[in-house]
């Protein structure tokens, strides 16, 4: 693969005969907050909207296009939302969408640079790759976050009854499982362990987050007439992120 690449939506930007000649560099989102003038006094009162809330990132990189025979394999590759990595941040990925109408003229015009610009708008967080899944069987485990951006996790609990499991203080209430449940917090949805089908009437509370640092992971478990229920194991899947 060359030294400059990216790929997107799982394919290397090589197999479309694009040849990346600037990447974007590597940037921090900015906060998100608004700005109040207070009367009598100096400058403005800054006031965040939330924790961990942060604008989009634009992600500009300059390429050529070696092969004018792959145009529209390259330009139709080169539209919608995806998976985006770059080869100076190889060891993660971008949530991101193509925005720019990318200017075709300089391209099919030109005999030598048919250079171009692709921009993507990234979401604000950076998600690590290769993360393992932290698989738990004892009720009062600790989990660490090792970034300072706390993660929406996928969480996979499997057992029976009526379910109160806490992370890190946040408790949630899941009802009634037959095998077990998954929690999406990226996606706001309880599911079947397949995903295939919603069980959001089964759980009560905020779906929960891993802040950074050490969360304890407890539960209990119950039926409606409080017999003891079950609880087998609880795989997270963090996808731990930074900026």
């Amino acid at each position: 693969m060359a030294k400059d690449w990216f790929t997107w939506k799982g394919e290397s930007s090589a197999a479309y005969g694009i040849r990346v000649l600037e990447l974007p560099p590597i940037s921090i989102a900015q906060e998100r907050m608004t700005y109040e003038k207070i009367a009598g006094r100096s400058g403005s009162l800054a006031m965040p909207e939330g924790d961990d809330v942060y604008e989009d990132v634009t992600l500009n990189c300059t390429c050529m296009l070696t092969d004018m025979a792959m145009l529209d394999r390259a330009m139709g590759w080169l539209r919608g939302s995806g998976k985006l990595t770059f080869a100076n941040r190889s060891n993660g990925y971008y949530e991101a969408r193509v925005s720019n109408q990318i200017d075709l003229n300089k391209i099919i015009t030109s005999r030598e640079e048919r250079q171009f610009t692709v921009s993507f708008r990234a979401q604000p967080y950076f998600y690590l790759s290769g993360v393992e899944d932290i698989e738990l069987t004892t009720s009062g485990e600790t989990i660490i976050n090792p970034y300072s951006i706390a993660s929406a996790p996928r969480i996979m609990v499997y057992g029976s009854g009526d379910v109160g499991l806490s992370i890190g203080g946040q408790l949630m209430i899941l009802k009634s499982l037959d095998g077990g449940i998954l929690i999406d917090t990226a996606l706001q949805d309880a599911l079947t362990l397949d995903g295939s089908g919603l069980l959001n009437n089964q759980m009560a509370g905020d779906f929960p987050t891993i802040p950074s640092g050490t969360s304890m992971v407890s539960w209990y478990a119950f039926d409606e007439d409080n017999n003891p229920g079950a609880v087998t194991k609880i795989v997270i899947s963090p996808r731990w992120r930074c900026r």
